[in-house]
C-alpha cells in the first residue's frame, strides 16, 4: 500500500465504497453518490484514507494478514494482540479501550509494550509491518 500514489489510495478507497451494497443495490447506482463521495475522500488525511483501506483490504482478506502471526512472531500478549486488532481495523487507543472496558491508560500500557516489543516507533509504522507481511 506504501508505494501507491495519494491519487491512487483515494481512487482505491472510492472504488471500495462503490463495489459496496445494501439489499443488492450497488451504492453508486444512486446518482450523485461518486461525485458526492469523491469530494469527501478528497478532505481525507492521507493517513486516516491508509486505515480506511487497510481495514477494507483486510476484510475482504486482500493483503493476507495474519494477526495471529505477527503477535506469535513478536511475543505479543493476549491483551496486546487485541489492541493490535484493534488499531488495524482503525480505532484509536481511547476507542480500544472503551470497547473492550479499560482505562485508557492501560491501553497507552499496552500499546507501549507492543511498540517495544514490535521495533516500531509509533502506530502508523506498527500498522505498516503488519500490513507489509
Amino acid at each position: 500500500m506504501d508505494d501507491e500514489t495519494p491519487e491512487a489510495k483515494r481512487e482505491a478507497l472510492l472504488n471500495a465504497f462503490r463495489a459496496l451494497n445494501v439489499d443488492g443495490l450497488r451504492i453508486d447506482d444512486h446518482i450523485g453518490w461518486v461525485h458526492r463521495m469523491r469530494a469527501i475522500i478528497g478532505g481525507l488525511p492521507e493517513e486516516d484514507i491508509d486505515g480506511m483501506l487497510a481495514r477494507i483490504r483486510m476484510a475482504k482478506g486482500e493483503n493476507g494478514v495474519s494477526l495471529e502471526a505477527f503477535a506469535l512472531e513478536h511475543g505479543l500478549t493476549p491483551s496486546e494482540s487485541l489492541l493490535v486488532t484493534s488499531i488495524s481495523e482503525g480505532l484509536s487507543v481511547p476507542e480500544h479501550a472503551e470497547r473492550i472496558g479499560i482505562t485508557v491508560n492501560t491501553a497507552r500500557v499496552h500499546m507501549q509494550r507492543t511498540l517495544e516489543k514490535t521495533g516500531a516507533r509509533r502506530q502508523t509504522d506498527l500498522l505498516r509491518m503488519l500490513f507489509a507481511r
